[in-house]
């Protein structure tokens, strides 16, 4: 059971053949106001894969760094293939858990708690085939921080080999949008950061489960050496090498 792990930015200069690993890429990020973005600090994802289907954990860390109150929208992309079932919100002191209801049944609780002074966040859908999950997550104020996490679930594609194959999709970079952005496309207006200087830390770990044993992991982005956890190479972790 071979795996491979790749960075949705390397494989897409793969298949453009773009040799360059210093080329600029195009990465959906920040807190998005009107026309200045309020940076992601940091980016931590967990992977759990158990055979060919994968259990991921987004935390997304966020810092309002303008003069005053920001009222924003979380958007996050996610493949066709992929379930959400889980959202966060820690802000402000408070930690907010989301709950799973019909949407009109949604909007109208998440009205009835503003309209009574208490702190809503509405989680829906949107897009053509409701692969963009949107969240309302009301006034942040100036120096304050968000820590957002986001669970989903999705069937892992197969090589020509047999390899699962797990994508960290850098192209589709979580970021926070303006209230009331109707832009159709979510990485319209991103702006260009060069590879190698991101203004934000990245973690990944991976925890790889598999009976009939894994026999090695490959990558288009620096790992860790892949340690066993099991006698029987049933079970391994890996991580994001972290540069020097």
């Amino acid at each position: 059971f071979p795996a491979s792990l790749t960075q949705g930015f390397a494989a897409q200069r793969r298949r453009e053949k773009i040799p360059d690993p210093g080329a600029e890429m195009e990465l959906v990020r920040g807190l998005r106001l009107i026309k200045e973005p309020v940076p992601l600090r940091s980016s931590s994802v967990s992977v759990l894969i158990r055979g060919f289907v994968a259990d991921v954990g987004c935390e997304l860390l966020y810092r309002n760094e303008e003069p005053g109150p920001v009222e924003a929208v979380f958007k996050f992309p996610v493949d066709a293939e992929a379930a959400v079932y889980a959202f966060q919100a820690r802000l402000r002191g408070a930690c907010i858990q989301a709950q799973l209801h019909e949407k009109k049944q949604a909007q109208e609780l998440c009205g009835d708690a503003l309209a009574g002074g208490q702190s809503s966040f509405l989680l829906q859908q949107e897009g053509p085939g409701g692969d963009v999950f949107s969240c309302s997550l009301g006034n942040l104020p100036p120096g304050e921080e968000a820590t957002l996490t986001l669970r989903y679930v999705c069937e892992l594609p197969l090589e020509p080999d047999g390899a699962a194959r797990y994508v960290l999709p850098t192209v589709l970079r979580p970021r926070y949008m303006p209230h009331g952005w109707d832009g159709e496309d979510v990485t319209q207006g991103v702006p260009r950061v060069p590879q190698g200087e991101l203004p934000y830390t990245l973690s990944l770990s991976a925890m790889l489960q598999s009976p009939h044993g894994i026999d090695r992991v490959l990558s288009n982005c620096p790992l860790t050496p892949l340690s066993y956890t099991t006698g029987n190479r049933t079970t391994a972790q890996v991580s994001l090498a972290q540069a020097p």
